[in-house]
């Protein structure tokens, strides 16, 4: 895998140790959506180094952190992750269509209820990162709804603005 590899592990790992130690001040300091954030932000790493059951299981703890403060913007977030993780469990399963379906179902769901509660706060670029969740999700090889993940692109750009050339603009 090379010597990138072996430096993309150790930059997770690192920042992985980060994010332990600012869930600990949020923690003694009772700043639960502190403590939401840095799950949903060490679920995406774990995700994105193929840990998907880590993934999953920080993300329901944001959700569930969420959901005990009503912060429906945390709430939105942890589903977007968990969107994330069963498109990426869909995509694992070779020959397994049962088991492709019910993860890229998931995966729509979690989607969905994402940008539902994106809807109810005013926060425009969550809405628009919910927006190219589910159209990552259509456009996947299970669904290939390429007209629906146009229309989904299509609403997430509306809400971006020239400021916004960051992550999401890179995935939409």
């Amino acid at each position: 895998k090379g010597p990138v590899h072996a430096r993309y592990l150790q930059l997770t790992r690192s920042a992985l140790e980060l994010l332990r130690k600012a869930g600990e001040i949020y923690a003694l300091h009772s700043h639960e959506g502190g403590s939401g954030s840095v799950l949903v932000n060490a679920g995406h790493l774990h995700l994105e180094s193929g840990d998907t059951d880590q993934a999953s299981e920080e993300a329901l703890k944001a959700y569930l952190t969420g959901e005990q403060r009503k912060d429906q913007i945390l709430m939105s977030r942890a589903r977007n992750l968990e969107s994330s993780v069963e498109l990426a469990r869909s995509e694992e399963q070779v020959g397994d269509h049962r088991a492709t379906s019910r993860h890229a179902t998931l995966a729509a769901q979690y989607s969905d209820e994402a940008i539902e509660l994106a809807r109810h706060t005013q926060n425009k670029r969550l809405l628009a990162e919910a927006y190219i969740g589910r159209g990552i999700v259509a456009a996947s090889d299970f669904f290939q709804e390429f007209e629906i993940a146009k229309e989904y692109a299509s609403q997430a750009s509306a809400l971006l603005s020239e400021n916004d050339r960051d992550h999401l603009f890179k995935e939409l």
